[in-house]
């Protein structure tokens, strides 16, 4: 079973988001951040970019 919360993850992010954001006011720099932030290749894995991409080679393929 799935159950999304979606109110709860909107807060989540805007909380995460505020924090960034003082950090930046704070210090100018993302860079005392990065232990919180998700990496470039995890991101990618969680919305499934290498099956997009396959994707989209394929209709390109098939739509020239």
């Amino acid at each position: 079973m799935v159950v999304s919360y979606a109110t709860a993850c909107t807060y989540t992010i805007a909380r995460a988001v505020e924090a960034l954001f003082e950090e930046l006011i704070r210090t100018g720099t993302t860079a005392g951040f990065e232990d919180r932030m998700m990496r470039f290749d995890e991101f990618n894995r969680l919305v499934g970019l290498e099956g997009i991409l396959e994707k989209e080679a394929a209709y390109i393929k098939d739509h020239p």
